[in-house]
């Protein structure tokens, strides 16, 4: 009877110990997989944070532009600015300051033109 005692309890010690190395074999494999994914993720997060930092460069390129074109843009004078260069020096002023000036303006007023007589009777 010790005999078969011992041998029932080999047997249980046998599949025990199978029991253990297909969990343990189970587990190594879960292990695998789980590194295997992490590795993934590890490698998707390294590309979603180089397309941040290219997404940020790009919106600071446009937020400096946009400062830029406001600044351009408080520059300008309206478009019904006549003052500065080319103009008189208030607004109210009619004068013509164009290439023509007033002497030669006056000579145009002033200038006869006659009709030519050639071929008329």
């Amino acid at each position: 009877m010790n005999f078969i005692l011992t041998e029932v309890k080999a047997e249980k010690e046998s599949y025990a110990n199978k029991a253990e190395l297909v969990s343990s074999c189970e587990m190594q494999a879960a292990l695998s997989k789980l590194a295997t994914e992490n590795d993934e993720l590890r490698s998707r997060s390294q590309e979603i944070l180089k397309e941040n930092q290219h997404l940020a460069e790009i919106i600071s390129s446009w937020t400096k532009s946009s400062a830029s074109l406001d600044k351009l843009h408080g520059a300008m004078k309206p478009s019904g600015d006549r003052s500065g260069l080319g103009y008189g020096s208030n607004d109210d002023n009619t004068e013509e300051t164009s290439c023509t000036s007033n002497l030669d303006r006056r000579k145009l007023q002033t200038m006869n033109f006659v009709r030519s007589s050639v071929g008329q009777p």
